[in-house]
């Protein structure tokens, strides 16, 4: 008797290999996530894994996603039962969205409702069988713009030198600063000294140089901070004029914003710059043809 049970069980443990072995397995064809939004911009956004399975599959199908590689799922779906925003998730999914007709692909997605960006990272889209596990992973970035960013020039204790200083808060991720000058702020102004600090999810940064007055610029200068904010196009710039020996801030207003009397655009402050310069040159002209005259 127990020589054939144990006949038995060989035979069904071939059984099982050789219907293992005609199994191609599931296998992931496509994942999207998207790779950069801009904070407050989207309704909602939709991470997409698109797979295929055989027939002999779908009954042990069970779909996650992970967020950051940790070792719990954000979410999880089990066909015919209802899928479970978990984690970091929980309460941000629209869990009635379905990106497939097909009962065993139907939850497969993810749709994040007002994306923050605490929710930038990698996302992984697991999914598996009793006969295989197949994965696939994206990062998407939700950055924000600054909510404010000044430049300044301040004097110090030490004549003839001043503190030129650029500040921007509520970035994120973190950001650059970069500082220009010249009449046309296309000198770099290099070895900048940067403090950063994160605050309530988001960055506040300072980049600032102590330089000698002269060194800035004989005449009216030109003194621009640009602000970038890494793996995105966002950049915005804002810009002051400078007279050496003159303490006097006119602030220079961001490009897209909205300025009030005292605000210009970069485009604006570079033509005034020129015009200052022409200005000074056409009086030191007329002083010489004055001069000669009375000779």
């Amino acid at each position: 008797m127990d020589s054939f049970i144990t006949r038995i069980e060989v035979v069904l443990f071939i059984l099982f290999f050789v219907t293992l072995a005609g199994v191609t397995g599931v296998h992931i064809n496509d994942l999207k996530v998207p790779p950069i939004i801009r904070n407050g911009t989207e309704e909602y956004v939709t991470l997409d894994c698109d797979y295929t399975l055989e027939d002999i599959e779908k009954p042990g199908l069970v779909v996650k996603w992970y967020f950051n590689n940790e070792e719990s799922p954000v979410y999880q779906w089990i066909p015919k039962q209802r899928p479970q925003d978990l984690g970091i998730l929980r309460g941000k999914l629209n869990l009635d969205y379905q990106a497939s007709p097909d009962t065993y692909k139907m939850y497969r997605a993810l749709q994040i409702q007002r994306p923050y960006t605490n929710l930038s990272g990698k996302y992984l889209c697991r999914v598996s069988t009793i006969y295989n596990d197949a994965y696939k992973s994206g990062t998407m970035l939700v950055y924000s713009p600054q909510k404010d960013m000044g430049i300044k020039v301040t004097g110090t204790r030490v004549p003839g030198y001043v503190n030129v200083s650029c500040w921007a808060s509520g970035v994120y991720p973190e950001p650059r600063l970069t500082l220009y000058y010249g009449e046309s702020a296309d000198q770099k102004v290099e070895d900048l000294i940067v403090e950063t600090k994160f605050n309530k999810g988001a960055y506040d940064i300072r980049a600032y140089k102590i330089m000698k007055d002269t060194n800035i610029s004989s005449i009216t200068s030109l003194l621009e901070c640009e602000l970038t904010i890494p793996n995105t196009e966002y950049t915005v710039r804002k810009g002051t004029l400078y007279e050496p020996g003159s303490l006097e801030l006119r602030d220079g207003g961001m490009a897209g914003g909205t300025g009030s009397p005292m605000e210009f655009s970069g485009a604006f402050l570079v033509i005034l710059s020129t015009v200052v310069a022409l200005s000074m040159r056409t009086t030191v002209l007329r002083a010489f043809t004055l001069l000669f005259g009375l000779l």
